[in-house]
């Protein structure tokens, strides 16, 4: 019986560790992963207006493996009331004066031939069919109409072309993107790292309390 309290008392006198080297590993991994998975953007949200069309909604894209350049998934919203149903796919569109759609979007904004100002699409720009069965194409300049760096609005059907007085796109943020430039609510943090955040918290109230713990057990 002495010799497992001197076995005690000697143990305890040690520095004991916070963590396992393992469980440690893996909660930097987990923060470090939900800081990085998040980096590149992949859904946004756009609004529009024009002397006769306006319109609003959201953009979901994926890299295609050029910097700044995705490639639009799907697009939802509303034009002049009317409810966008679905993207249109690739080169679909036969009304773009130089060639079909691409459904490329440019972020942050790039400056793409024939304009000479930068645009978040270029003059191929993306399609989508609304509620009332009417095409829709969205895209930035067109030179031979004369409307370079511009953003214009055309329906399929009726050929007309509406040139944008104002149009915005922003990406939406998550957690690990840079803060929203204009002072937005803050993204809340992922699982992962209130996870890791609630083990190093537990870690450190164990060490407190071996700290106020007497190390040594009394031998008789």
């Amino acid at each position: 019986m002495n010799a497992l309290f001197r076995f005690t008392s000697i143990s305890l006198s040690r520095k004991l560790p916070i963590l396992p080297k393992p469980i440690a590993a893996l909660v930097c991994a987990a923060l470090f992963a939900s800081l990085s998975s998040t980096a590149h953007a992949t859904e946004f949200t756009f609004s529009f207006s024009g002397a006769s069309d306006s319109g609003s909604g959201t953009i979901e894209a994926s890299a295609t493996g050029t910097s700044g350049v995705d490639l639009i998934t799907s697009i939802s919203g509303t034009v002049d009331g009317s409810a966008i149903t679905g993207l249109l796919t690739a080169e679909s569109y036969p009304f773009v004066p130089y060639a079909s759609n691409d459904n490329l979007l440019y972020f942050p904004p790039s400056t793409t031939a024939p304009n000479t100002t930068a645009g978040a699409f270029d003059i191929y720009g993306v399609s989508y069919e609304l509620a009332d069965g009417l095409d829709v194409n969205l895209y930035y300049g067109d030179y031979i109409m004369g409307y370079p760096n511009m953003y214009n609005l055309m329906y399929g059907i009726t050929g007309t072309n509406d040139t944008l007085a104002r149009f915005s796109i922003a990406p939406v943020i998550q957690f690990g993107d840079s803060p929203p430039p204009d002072g937005g609510n803050a993204p809340e943090p992922s699982p992962l790292v209130l996870l890791g955040t609630g083990i190093l918290a537990a870690a450190g109230a164990l060490r407190s309390r071996i700290a106020r713990e007497p190390v040594g057990v009394q031998s008789h």
